[in-house]
């Protein structure tokens, strides 16, 4: 007669995770392209993963796109690894929207689809943090200090996150979360009317250029300066943008990075992490015009 002992149950259990934790795994780091910078920040992250796992690397600028065969051959080579690691604004945002079957684990993220980042099998270091726009919120916000916050859910740890460092820094916070495109206007709307300054979220549907353009232009109609997500939204409006330094956020994804290879490169209750440090970029015109004077040598650390 067959009897269940729970110990034995325990004990299987306990081998499958140690097998996990021992295995060697495939993993496809992927950048836009090697120069100075990246080649630091690579060398940091394979000396993370290399200890018993296999790496390579690939240049999105060596995918030949527009050859679709030899662009199928490229993207299934990435996708065969156990671990994506995307490394860099651009190639976080290309691998998170075309291989979010995938699991990935991204450092440096800045502007991503906000879909795919709901994925559990998703998360990583962005090159921001909650606490650092926090206090670059409280810095610009001027009198009364309203932080206004238009996100996706995907970016609601981020939000919330962002939103109790803020009324700890004595911020009113207002915030509208969205799902569709014909939320934009009526959510920009309802939030700009009660905020001193205004955050848009490194969702591709909010930071799209178009999207982002006409949040940017009511923003300033109205005289409220804009904290977006990637230094290529400067151009489009921003007031302050994310400049984050790949070699540093690679140093603090290396530890982390490493411990979810150990772990089965199974997430746990946190999948998102934010750097320590935070490099800002400001539109010295806008802040000119706006008459917004900037501290120097603070956290987060401003770029002139």
């Amino acid at each position: 007669m067959f009897r269940f002992h729970p110990s034995k149950l325990c004990v299987t259990a306990a081998l499958i995770t140690l097998a996990a934790q021992c295995r060697a795994y495939e993993v496809s780091i992927v950048v836009n392209r090697v120069d100075a910078k990246t080649r630091q920040a690579l060398q940091r992250l394979e000396a993370a993963v290399s200890s018993g796992h296999h790496v390579e690397v690939f240049e999105m600028a060596a995918i030949p796109f527009g050859n679709p065969k030899e662009e199928g051959r490229r993207m299934a080579q990435i996708a065969a690894a156990d671990l994506i690691v995307p490394v860099g604004g651009e190639a976080s945002r290309f691998v998170v929207e075309t291989l979010a079957q995938n699991k990935i684990f991204f450092v440096g993220a800045t502007i991503v689809n906000g879909g795919s980042l709901e994925s559990k099998r998703i998360g990583g270091l962005f090159a921001y943090s909650p606490e650092g726009w926090a206090r670059a919120a409280k810095t610009i916000s001027g009198e009364p200090s309203n932080l206004g916050l238009i996100y996706t859910p995907g970016f609601r740890p981020l939000a919330e996150r962002l939103s109790l460092n803020s009324q700890n820094l004595g911020l009113k916070v207002f915030r509208q979360e969205l799902r569709r495109k014909n939320e934009i206007v009526p959510a920009a709307m309802k939030i700009l009317a009660q905020s001193s300054v205004f955050w848009v979220a490194g969702d591709t549907l909010l930071s799209g250029q178009l999207a982002f353009g006409y949040l940017a232009s009511q923003a300033l109609e109205m005289g409220i300066p804009v904290m977006a997500a990637d230094r290529s939204l400067l151009s489009g409006g921003a007031f302050v943008v994310s400049d984050s330094d790949l070699p540093e956020l690679a140093d603090e994804a290396a530890p982390i990075l490493s411990a979810f290879l150990s772990n089965g490169i199974n997430y746990g209750e946190d999948r998102f992490f934010y750097p320590s440090k935070m490099r800002l970029k400001v539109n010295h015109k806008l802040a000119s015009k706006m008459k917004i004077e900037l501290p120097k040598g603070t956290s987060p650390v401003w770029i002139p």
